[in-house]
């Protein structure tokens, strides 16, 4: 008895037409393995085979791409489809990352580590060094500065903040989204949205508090900045971009 194996499609970006050539090349495969000499037979199935190859890999990339706009609200989703593509959180192994510096390619994680940390350390004072040295250019005693936001009619006591309710704060808290990251805290976004009716009360008391005196806790002012992968050049080069939280 002779056994022959079905093929399914089994990855969603494979369509009908790509299935059609895969037969197509199959067949012209199998006609020159009968006649090996037929040169013009190989020159086609290698034709046909490489445009297999550029059409999978267009119809993946496509499709990723829609799938990763499609969730991006949505990090779980999202965190799914990435560890499709072979992207996870649990390292197997030591990251490897290379940096281009300087014209100069390091692959040395405490050279890299070091010039991460340098970028981070002193890209405010770069900035600053930047600026056009105007004499009083953002002095808010300058005619400049005070039209500026006249025109944006924003005058001196302009802005003012009101206390807010608790049915306010009720209804931050339950618009929370139970799949985000957590703060400095490390109070997850779903026992906030779950404690809501008991929360609401001492909460809202703390923000008028912070109102009334005019005054932010120093934990909420600060921030943890992360460096994370933003782009990939030539599968290794990497570039780095902030991510504050």
């Amino acid at each position: 008895m002779k056994q022959i194996r079905l093929k399914s499609r089994t990855e969603p970006w494979m369509d009908d037409t790509i299935l059609e050539s895969i037969r197509t090349r199959d067949q012209l495969l199998y006609d020159f393995k009968e006649d090996r000499s037929n040169a013009d037979l190989y020159k086609q199935y290698c034709k046909v085979r490489n445009k297999i190859q550029r059409d999978i890999k267009r119809a993946k990339a496509e499709y990723f791409s829609s799938k990763i706009d499609e969730h991006k609200n949505n990090p779980k989703k999202l965190w799914q489809q990435l560890k499709a593509l072979g992207y996870s959180t649990k390292t197997k192994e030591q990251c490897k990352v290379v940096l281009e510096i300087d014209g100069e390619t390091y692959f040395d994680s405490t050279k890299v580590a070091d010039h991460i940390n340098t970028f981070y350390t002193t890209v405010a004072s770069n900035l600053v060094k930047k600026l056009p040295l105007t004499k009083n250019e953002f002095s808010t005693d300058s005619q400049k500065f005070q039209k500026f936001y006249s025109d944006k009619g924003i005058t001196e006591c302009s802005f003012k903040l009101s206390p807010v309710t608790t049915d306010f704060v009720f209804s931050e808290l339950c618009k929370l989204h139970p799949n985000k990251s957590t703060g400095l805290d490390n109070i997850p976004a779903k026992f906030l949205r779950d404690g809501a009716s008991v929360l609401k009360d001492p909460i809202t008391s703390i923000i008028n508090l912070s109102i009334l005196t005019n005054s932010v806790p120093v934990e909420l002012k600060c921030a943890c900045v992360t460096p994370h992968l933003k782009k990939v050049v030539d599968q290794w080069l990497v570039t780095i971009g902030p991510s504050a939280y």
